[in-house]
């Protein structure tokens, strides 16, 4: 008489018992080796899941844990926050999809997690010496208070009163704030303070004995004796 060896059966992991002549033999499912099926090959091989998914072995395979913001048999999706229209406010230029999250890139003059809130330009009072702040589209605007200019009124337009330009020159209110020297030729500087040519490099002093002396913006001939004018170029008698 043969006794059916598979009862109860003694194949683990969902093998399968074939009865045999005082013995069995067990055919095992994929992913486990063995006499009786009892070794479970673990099937998480790096790389397993993706994007830091935690591998979780199971007879035969494995199962992906994925971390929030992916999906996918081995966590190979990722979501994008941004079809759920989270950025929807008029203030809004686009949403940027992240790693389970988002970002609202707001317009100019907009601020706020959805771009929700209007930038009040004049809380920090940027307007100068009394001038008034208005805030337009993507900045402020400053109604300055006579005598005063610049984005924010920091300019006095009376800036040329003090006669600040030397040696000739001549002072004009600039258009980014405060004044400007246009210099004499010869001189430069932010007043016209500096001597920036020596005209004697040209020898202007035509006789050859004579001296020539630089000056600011000018030069000076001493001459030699019977010569006169600018230039020492006049024969005198």
């Amino acid at each position: 008489l043969n006794v059916d060896d598979c009862k109860p059966n003694p194949c683990q992991n969902g093998g399968t018992c074939h009865d045999l002549v005082d013995n069995f033999q067990c055919s095992c499912p994929p992913g486990t080796l063995g006499y009786i099926c009892e070794i479970n090959i673990d099937d998480c091989r790096p790389g397993a899941c993706h994007n830091n998914g935690t591998c979780i072995d199971k007879v035969g395979g494995f199962e992906c844990k994925c971390l929030p913001g992916f999906v996918g048999p081995r966590c190979e999706g990722d979501i994008n926050e941004c079809l759920s229209n989270p950025c929807s406010t008029p203030g809004t230029l686009d949403c940027v999809q992240l790693v389970n999250d988002y970002h609202c890139n707001c317009k100019a003059g907009f601020m706020g997690r959805h771009c929700e809130s209007k930038v009040n330009f004049c809380a920090t009072s940027p307007c100068q010496n009394g001038g008034i702040c208005t805030t337009i589209h993507a900045g402020h605007r400053c109604t300055c208070q006579d005598g005063f200019y610049g984005t924010n009124c920091e300019f006095s337009g009376y800036d040329c009163d003090s006669d600040p330009c030397q040696n000739g020159g001549i002072c004009s209110i600039s258009e980014e704030g405060g004044y400007h020297c246009d210099c004499l030729v010869g001189t430069t500087g932010t007043n016209c303070e500096i001597d920036s040519l020596n005209e004697c490099n040209s020898n202007p002093c035509k006789h050859p004995e004579a001296i020539c002396q630089d000056k600011l913006g000018d030069y000076a001939c001493f001459c030699p004796s019977k010569h006169t004018g600018k230039n020492c170029d006049i024969y005198d008698r």
